[in-house]
């Protein structure tokens, strides 16, 4: 795996279930793979909002933003940990729609971009 730069890659997993203290049953884990930087929190259950709450409040205001996020948790979990963070965030499909349209306009409106 070639990393690149602090903030390009993160890795998430859960440990658990571990026998309850105070309703924790589960541990979230995260590191950056460039600096290393690594934090864990307990948290109650493995549901797609718990984790996208824990991503957003643990990593992303703290750390900042990440380009790629890998984990062994499973596509469809995945997927519904980003809807998750979109709804958190207030980030619709509308927008991504938005320029996802104008892609398809450039490409076919017959523009050519040249490399000197």
């Amino acid at each position: 795996m070639r990393l690149g730069a602090p903030n390009q890659r993160l890795v998430i997993n859960l440990c658990g279930p571990f026998s309850p203290s105070n309703q924790y049953r589960f541990i979230f884990t995260a590191i950056d793979p460039y600096t290393k930087f690594f934090t864990s929190v307990g948290i109650r259950n493995k549901e797609a909002l718990t984790i996208a709450k824990v991503l957003i409040k643990h990593v992303f205001l703290i750390w900042a933003g990440y380009f790629e996020i890998l984990s062994d948790l499973g596509t469809k979990f995945e997927n519904e940990i980003v809807r998750e963070v979109c709804n958190l965030l207030a980030i619709h499909k509308n927008a991504v729609a938005d320029i996802v349209r104008k892609h398809r306009a450039l490409l076919t409106s017959g523009i050519k971009f040249c490399t000197l």
